[in-house]
């Protein structure tokens, strides 16, 4: 057991590939969050000087719901190339001899990057973009007001759910927070994969790997629960469609999202095993 996993060896593991990751992709998840904040200011800012607003008061609001969901979207495509950025230079035979030569277990390699990467690197960039969105809503640049309260963003979100959502889809949201977070796993898993299994145009191979695979899942998809979604669109009354949503098409959504999370998760569970797979066989 001791030459499989030791918790004094991989603390040393962990420690060397956090020290590596800040090195190597640090600064940019520290400045890019808050450029992309900064650059949306800029850019309502100039949106109302061209729009003769009389000043900050009358400034378009940028609230921090809106902000939010930009930084969301920032930390989607950030950990696209954080992935390359922290543990491509695994593929490289020049660069990647001190990891080769660390006195730990692949087991022990492969928990201290799958945790810097699913854990370590998401915190960051939220925390670097919380604390640039504060700054720049200090200045109240580009009508950037308030600020990103956690127990404000979940009340906004949890009253345009109450607004827009009928009642009865309150299970279709509960599974679709569900299969959100599975599929962030098998996404983020699937790009660590791509970026140790690549040596070359590692970004663009993974984006068009996994646009290939989405194409063929989605046409999959279709075939198995677009025909039944029809149907039960047609059973139900067309009045009755107007006013709320049928059982039938709820269950239906849930029942797809159900299979859909189960998939993620087989899915994060065998890309995981590829790299574990990959870590243990790279060389060069």
């Amino acid at each position: 057991m001791n030459n499989i996993f030791n918790f004094k060896r991989f603390g040393r593991t962990l420690r060397h590939d956090i020290i590596g990751t800040a090195k190597r992709a640090g600064l940019s998840m520290l400045l890019g969050p808050t450029i992309v904040l900064l650059t949306v200011a800029l850019i309502m800012q100039i949106y109302d000087l061209i729009f003769i607003y009389g000043g900050p008061a009358e400034n378009v609001p940028v609230y921090p719901v809106a902000r939010f969901v930009v930084l969301c979207i920032t930390h989607f495509i950030m950990m696209l190339f954080m992935a390359t950025s922290s543990f491509g230079y695994l593929t490289d035979g020049r660069n990647n001899v001190t990891q080769l030569m660390l006195p730990a277990s692949t087991l022990e390699k492969f928990l201290s990057i799958t945790i810097i990467y699913y854990v370590f690197t998401p915190i960051v960039i939220f925390l670097a973009g919380w604390a640039g969105d504060t700054l720049i809503a200090l200045t109240g640049l580009g009508g950037f007001t308030g600020y990103m309260n956690p127990a404000d963003l979940i009340d906004s979100f949890g009253n345009f759910y109450d607004m827009v959502m009928p009642y009865k889809i309150t299970p279709i949201l509960n599974n679709l927070l569900w299969s959100f977070l599975m599929g962030y796993f098998m996404i983020a898993s699937f790009t660590l994969l791509c970026a140790i299994l690549f040596k070359t145009y590692k970004v663009l191979k993974t984006i068009g790997i996994y646009l290939g695979l989405n194409l063929v899942i989605g046409n999959i998809q279709t075939i198995l629960w677009g025909n039944r979604l029809m149907q039960a669109i047609n059973d139900a009354d067309m009045q009755s469609l107007e006013q709320d949503v049928p059982m039938n098409i709820v269950d239906l959504a849930v029942e797809s999202m159900t299979y859909g999370m189960i998939f993620s998760i087989v899915a994060f569970i065998a890309l995981s095993v590829a790299i574990y797979y990959r870590l243990r066989t790279v060389k060069s």
